[in-house]
């Protein structure tokens, strides 16, 4: 039958247990010394070599605890920045890249332009056509643009749990290349409202009134409020393009430099 444990093995559990929980909380290695000591002292009177070899195999499973414990402390933040950084990566060659001089809604804006004042110089049905095509393509890239948008603010706040922020030479250009992207981003969708009316109204002027003797009201309208229409889209348009440059200037500012992403971002500790 197995012997019951005396008071001396129970003051020896008490000290390996009381000494590797301070081993694993401070993360020392004198903790490591006390117990070897302990242990060398209760066993080399009375300690068989059973007893030698479990205490062995005991301390080193104790000195690979607490290395791998000081391991993790050590590498685990480590592993947290290289996050950081994968989601930097991403918000620079997957959205940043879409803010600068090629970006798609300039081309997009530019060419709907083009079309309203072709058809609008030119009312026919084959320019109203091809004007409401440019308008559609419009506002995909509106809808496109307001995702990358989303994207943006969602990945800033990640990089924030992660520590990251624009550094200091960089923050100001960034910042005042989203503020124009967003508000870009609102004339554009006002401007693409102040086309979609004018395309409707010249639809309706394209259909025959139901009597040949009615009036067509539609096309009547056109005609009283053409220059003035065309004023209006023209300086909504103005706007666009202003907030749009700015964007680019911004853009320009930041990138012409080809900074790394371990540049253009600051780990704040």
């Amino acid at each position: 039958m197995a012997s019951q444990p005396s008071q001396g093995d129970k003051r020896l559990c008490e000290a390996v247990l009381n000494t590797l929980l301070a081993g694993a909380a401070g993360g020392g290695i004198g903790c490591l010394f006390v117990l070897a000591t302990v242990l060398f002292y209760e066993l080399s009177g009375t300690g068989s070599a059973a007893d030698w070899i479990a205490s062995i195999a005991n301390a080193a499973m104790a000195v690979t605890a607490i290395l791998a414990f000081n391991a993790a402390r050590s590498w685990l933040p480590q592993l947290k920045i290289q996050e950081g950084y994968k989601e930097a990566i991403s918000l620079v060659n997957e959205q940043y890249i879409q803010l600068g001089a090629d970006n798609p809604l300039t081309q997009s804006v530019e060419a709907v332009i083009q079309t309203f004042q072709v058809q609008n110089n030119d009312n026919t049905t084959a320019t109203l056509t091809a004007h409401i095509e440019a308008l559609n393509d419009l506002a995909v890239h509106l809808q496109a643009a307001s995702a990358t948008l989303q994207e943006i603010r969602q990945t800033q706040f990640r990089l924030n749990t992660y520590g990251l922020t624009i550094h200091r030479h960089y923050a100001a250009s960034v910042a005042n290349m989203i503020t124009a992207f967003e508000h870009a981003l609102q004339s554009a969708w006002w401007l693409c409202e102040l086309l979609t009316k004018d395309a409707s109204l010249h639809c309706q002027a394209h259909t025959p009134p139901p009597r040949y003797n009615s009036l067509n009201w539609p096309a009547i309208t056109l005609g009283i409020k053409k220059a003035e229409t065309a004023a209006n889209i023209e300086a909504q348009h103005q706007n666009v393009k202003q907030y749009l440059d700015a964007m680019m200037t911004a853009h320009d500012a930041v990138f012409s430099q080809h900074p790394s992403v371990g540049h253009l971002f600051h780990y704040k500790k």
